[in-house]
């Protein structure tokens, strides 16, 4: 991590796994090239190194913005996960185990979504009970569409019923269950954890290779 950034940069990664009955040492090679620019006449780059999770709260204390780098999702999806879903699975995950914290989770979600469920069944139950009388207006009016559409939404207005009522609440809930989709994987305290929060420790040790590279170049 640097304050004055890289012109550019060339990043490389090798998988060193071929067998894994064998290769228990080394799993990848990261090689990584950096200019660095002369800046008049000397070479000034203050830089700090970070080996440690890619958990969004410790990368973000850094102010760095390193939390970028855990994928959260892009636009909305990203949203909630970084102030909804991160804070509230943190607050039960801090008192609780892992597995009941996303049960509990999962519930919360399905409560804070229970209104919009439930406008969308509302208006599924309606549009079942109006079948018949559609069914019927439209043999009635089989010759004549728009007369047949006209009668259909004079039916809908006398008993209250929007045809899209059923769509835009399971619109409203796809962002939150992509975000979802997105939060798991990257939650990086559910990895190696069982349910009750201990970690898994896998049988074979493995390590981390780096070789780094720096290039100097001058620039006027």
């Amino acid at each position: 991590m640097t304050k004055t950034p890289f012109a550019t940069a060339k990043l490389n990664s090798v998988d060193l796994v071929k067998d894994e009955k064998i290769d228990t040492i080394y799993t990848k090679q990261f090689r990584t090239a950096a200019p660095l620019a002369f800046t008049n006449g000397e070479l000034d780059y203050k830089m700090n190194w970070y080996y440690g999770p890619t958990d969004y709260k410790t990368l973000k204390a850094y102010d760095r913005n390193l939390e970028k780098i855990v994928p959260l999702g892009w636009g909305i999806f990203g949203w909630i996960n970084k102030f909804i879903f991160i804070p509230l699975f943190g607050f039960l995950s801090s008192f609780m185990g892992l597995g009941i914290a996303i049960i509990v989770f999962t519930i919360l979600i399905k409560i804070a979504m229970s209104p919009i469920t439930f406008k969308s069944f509302l208006s599924q139950a309606k549009m079942k009970v109006l079948r018949p009388e559609i069914m019927e207006i439209g043999e009635k009016f089989s010759k004549d569409p728009m007369k047949k559409q006209q009668e259909t939404m004079k039916l809908y207005n006398k008993a209250g019923v929007n045809p899209m009522a059923g769509c835009i609440p399971a619109l409203i809930q796809i962002p939150f269950m992509y975000a979802s989709f997105q939060f798991f994987p990257s939650a990086f305290e559910l990895r190696q954890k069982d349910s009750f929060g201990q970690t898994i420790y896998h049988p074979l040790t493995r390590s981390l290779n780096c070789h780094l590279v720096f290039h100097c170049m001058e620039t006027t």
